[in-house]
C-alpha cells in the first residue's frame, strides 16, 4: 500500500547516468522531499537498451514489481517508452494484431513483438499496477532516427569532428572510439553484436 518511485533511464545509459545529478548538493532539499514521500521505496531500473526492446524491458520491470503497486515513474529518453507500456491498463488482442513495421522484411521481428506484447498484457492484467504519477522527459515516443539509414553518416561526421579536437586525433583513445563507432554502425541491425 506504500507508494513506490521507479527511475527508468534512457538509451546507452544507467540510473546514475540519467538521474545521478539529483544527488548533487544543490538538489538535496528536493531529494529529501522525495524521500519524505517514498522512504526507502525508491528504485532505479537498470536495463539493456541496445540489445532489448522497450517491450522486453517493460516485461522485466513488470515481473519485478509487486502486484497492485502504487507506482510513480520518472523516465528519461527511451525509458519513457518503457514507462508508457507500464501505464497501459490493458492491451487488446486486436491492438497487438496490428503491430507491424513498414518493412515487410522485418516480419519476424514483428512476430516477436506481438508475442512479447501478449506476455506483457498478461502480466499487466495480473499485476494491476496503480500508476499515480508519470514523468517523461525527452522520450522519443514518436520514433527516433537512431537506427535509420542516416546513422552511418551521422556517426562518421561525429567521429571526424572528435578527431579535429587538438591532441585527441593522435591519442590511442581516439582510435578506440573510432573503431567502436564503425562497429556500431556496421552492426546496428544486430543488437546482440552491439
Amino acid at each position: 500500500e506504500q507508494p513506490v518511485l521507479v527511475f527508468i533511464h534512457g538509451a546507452a545509459s544507467s540510473t546514475q547516468g540519467s538521474f545521478g545529478a539529483m544527488l548533487d548538493s544543490s538538489a538535496q532539499s528536493d531529494w529529501r522531499a522525495i524521500g519524505d514521500v517514498f522512504g526507502s521505496r525508491i528504485y532505479g531500473f537498470e536495463h539493456r537498451t541496445m540489445s532489448a526492446s522497450p517491450i522486453e524491458n517493460a516485461i522485466r520491470l513488470a515481473q519485478a514489481l509487486p502486484a497492485r503497486a502504487r507506482l510513480s515513474l520518472v523516465t528519461h529518453s527511451r525509458g519513457g517508452m518503457v514507462g508508457d507500456l507500464l501505464c497501459l491498463s490493458s492491451i487488446s488482442a486486436e491492438a497487438i494484431a496490428f503491430v507491424r513495421r513498414v518493412d515487410p522484411a522485418l516480419a519476424d521481428a514483428d512476430e516477436v513483438d506481438r508475442r512479447n506484447l501478449q506476455t506483457l498484457a498478461q502480466i499487466l492484467a495480473a499485476k494491476q499496477f496503480r500508476i499515480e504519477r508519470f514523468v517523461r522527459c525527452a522520450s522519443p515516443a514518436r520514433g527516433t532516427l537512431l537506427a535509420s539509414e542516416n546513422t552511418d553518416q551521422f556517426l562518421s561526421v561525429l567521429t571526424n569532428l572528435v578527431g579535429l579536437i587538438p591532441g585527441l586525433a593522435a591519442s590511442p583513445l581516439y582510435e578506440v572510439v573510432k573503431r567502436i563507432t564503425l562497429q556500431v554502425a556496421k552492426n546496428r541491425w544486430s543488437p546482440a553484436l552491439i
